[in-house]
């Protein structure tokens, strides 16, 4: 009886001597944990700003494709309307030199 009352003393002595030795290491991985999900949020974080910066970037973009869109549009109107004018002179030159009587 003896015997066993030594053995489980032993037992109940040595599980406890594991479980204080374990928690070093416990200790040791739940620090390293926080660590991450600190490093994780800070990340997420940074993710998100980066993507707001980005979308303030297109939203830009966008609108300076558009003012440039209408600014080629504006120029070649005014393209048109310089090549009508120039066609016009032509035929008038060639109007008043014909009715002069100068040949090109």
């Amino acid at each position: 009886m003896k015997t066993i009352i030594t053995a489980l003393v032993a037992l109940v002595v040595g599980a406890g001597g594991m479980y204080f030795y374990q928690q070093g290491p416990m200790k040791q991985l739940q620090t390293q944990a926080a660590a991450f999900e600190t490093q994780l949020s800070e990340a997420k974080s940074a993710a998100e700003a980066s993507a707001g910066t980005l979308a303030e970037a297109q939203a830009k973009a966008e609108g300076a494709a558009a003012e440039l869109t209408t600014a080629m549009e504006q120029k070649a109107q005014e393209v048109t309307a310089l090549q009508a004018k120039v066609t016009e002179l032509e035929t008038a030159l060639a109007a008043a030199k014909a009715g002069t009587g100068t040949v090109q």
